[in-house]
């Protein structure tokens, strides 16, 4: 997707291996983006935590 391909030049640059972001749970419109951009649900890091109605989201950046 073009939204994307500015951003991964400059994440190349700046070393990045990996991306996340929050996302309403509802807000499905979103979540299909990030999705077609390359984003998994995941966990959390370092947290049982569960956040009601937000999802956390990454990716890794490509090479």
């Amino acid at each position: 997707m073009r939204l994307a391909q500015p951003n991964e030049h400059r994440l190349r640059t700046l070393k990045v291996a990996t991306q996340s972001l929050f996302v309403l749970e509802d807000n499905q419109r979103a979540k299909r983006l990030y999705e077609r951009l390359g984003f998994t649900e995941t966990s959390y890091p370092g947290s049982d935590i569960h956040m009601a109605g937000i999802l956390y989201m990454t990716r890794t950046a490509q090479a």
